[in-house]
């Protein structure tokens, strides 16, 4: 994984080139890794950062001894392809995303982006003094589905789907998925989702409810010239590490949701300063979230200022992540909900869990029984 790390830490600003030359082998093997956790565009904006380091100024020749020269002609294409996409594919979910709220602006709905476009925008990293050159990754960020809050709960947003008569699904704990675009499904909050330990769950809901509308009010314009709302950076960094729990605990956590909540690590610290970032990560799942800074430093190279301690639950928790790819589709073992069988779905969850229960035994049955409900 040597390699990969440090492709991260390029592509985030805290490298500037690779310590070794990779073979051909490592290239690929590198880029099955990069695939699995959805981070294409971002790591091809690090190995372009090689490329540009890597030339000489001289006589515009590429230097031989240049650490990219046996990344195949064949996978490099592949790649910049794959990034076209990503980019191409952006500005469409960028217009769709402003398409939708002004469908319910109309119809008197407030909303506000979750995740996606909106996270995509802060990708554009400022400068600070420990991070003296801004990043545009921006355009590279790969976009999935469009998640959006909607004001009001679950009927007034089933209420509003059926009178637009768009296919909806049974509802799932905190949205209904609907076909609303033909290429891009949309998943519409009736809530942003709650925690399985019911103690910090408590203490999430009340802080979520206090801050609710400030996230219904906060505007920003999108590279491409869309207007939107989207929750507030303060509110993505609790927002974000509840849904890196939830997705730990029951259908597997790749990097892009970790980078995501790096990305905002680095605003946070960039407008505020370190203090305040400590201030409001203090209690808030203080055991898995040291966990994640481990995490965070080692893929990334920093932890936007935030301190953490290093233990066997941080070590388990990468190597779990690196294995599991992007929603866990790298680790088929892993995978239990498209099982048929209510009984069988369950007994396989269950076998998933208790690969946890050493590591963090108390979020392991809090997420067992709140799935068995």
């Amino acid at each position: 994984m040597k390699l990969f790390f440090e492709i991260m830490h390029i592509a985030v600003g805290n490298r500037t080139e690779l310590t070794w030359t990779p073979s051909s082998s490592e290239w690929f093997e590198v880029y099955e890794v990069i695939v699995n956790h959805a981070l294409i565009g971002v790591c091809m904006s690090a190995v372009s950062t090689i490329h540009r380091i890597a030339l000489d100024d001289e006589d515009g020749e590429w230097n031989q001894q240049h650490r990219t020269q046996n990344l195949s002609d064949d996978l490099y294409i592949q790649w910049t392809s794959m990034t076209r996409q990503i980019y191409d594919r952006n500005v469409v979910v960028n217009r769709q995303c402003a398409e939708l709220q002004n469908m319910l602006i109309a119809d008197g709905l407030r909303s506000s982006i979750l995740k996606g476009q909106a996270l995509a925008l802060l990708y554009n990293l400022p400068k600070t003094p420990s991070h003296p050159h801004p990043l545009e990754l921006t355009p590279y960020r790969q976009s999935g589905d469009i998640d959006i809050w909607i004001e009001g709960g679950q009927k007034r947003v089933y209420d509003w789907l059926m009178s637009k008569g768009f296919p909806t699904k049974s509802p799932g704990a905190h949205d209904y998925k609907t076909a609303i675009f033909p290429d891009t499904l949309v998943e519409a909050h009736f809530s942003v989702g709650k925690i399985y330990n019911w103690f910090a769950n408590c203490s999430y809901q009340k802080w979520q409810k206090k801050h609710a509308e400030e996230q219904f009010l906060h505007h920003v314009t999108l590279t491409t010239g869309e207007d939107i709302t989207t929750p507030t950076l303060e509110f993505y960094s609790r927002f974000l590490l509840a849904h890196i729990y939830r997705h730990f605990f029951c259908e597997g956590l790749g990097l892009r949701q970790v980078m995501d909540y790096y990305i905002v690590l680095r605003h946070l610290q960039a407008e505020n300063g370190e203090d305040v970032l400590r201030s409001n990560h203090a209690s808030f799942l203080t055991r898995f979230h040291n966990a994640l800074l481990y995490v965070i430093h080692e893929v990334f190279g920093d932890t936007a200022g935030l301190s953490y301690k290093e233990t066997p639950e941080g070590r388990y928790l990468l190597k779990d992540i690196l294995s599991a790819g992007s929603f866990g589709n790298a680790d088929f073992a892993r995978v239990w909900t498209d099982e048929p069988n209510r009984f069988k779905r369950h007994m396989k969850f269950l076998k998933i869990q208790s690969r946890y229960l050493r590591h963090f035994p108390l979020d392991t049955l809090w997420s067992t029984l709140y799935t068995a409900m």
